[in-house]
């Protein structure tokens, strides 16, 4: 090429971008559970003005109804220390194991098999 455009190729990464990623492959290797790829980083600036990275732990997907395998009402994505502290059901018959509309069906189809014998 002639011209003044010849020697003014730049690089289009940025310095942020270079930083992060310097940051994703430090040299600090983590311990062998979190290498896996399908963890998820998160970059956190110290006080000290580092950035480091962060492994965040992946939320389970919600609890499903026993019977028709909605997922049940009122129970949030956890992750697996979360749901070890326990979130407290509903305190209804089944509450936590089947949703209200399939427990709502199954006492009627208990309550006319009953009455229709």
């Amino acid at each position: 090429m002639t011209g003044s455009r010849a020697g003014s190729y730049r690089c289009t990464v940025s310095r942020s971008e270079k930083l992060k990623k310097a940051a994703l492959y430090a040299a600090r290797v983590p311990r062998p559970s979190l290498r896996s790829r399908t963890k998820r980083r998160k970059l956190i600036r110290t006080p000290g003005g580092r950035l480091v990275v962060h492994v965040i732990d992946k939320k389970h997907d919600y609890p499903k109804c026993a019977v028709c395998k909605q997922p049940l009402h009122g129970f949030p994505r956890m992750t697996a220390r979360e749901e070890r502290r326990g979130h407290k059901p509903p305190t209804r018959a089944y509450g936590g194991y089947v949703c209200s509309r399939c427990l709502r069906r199954g006492l009627k189809a208990a309550v006319d098999a009953t009455y229709s014998a």
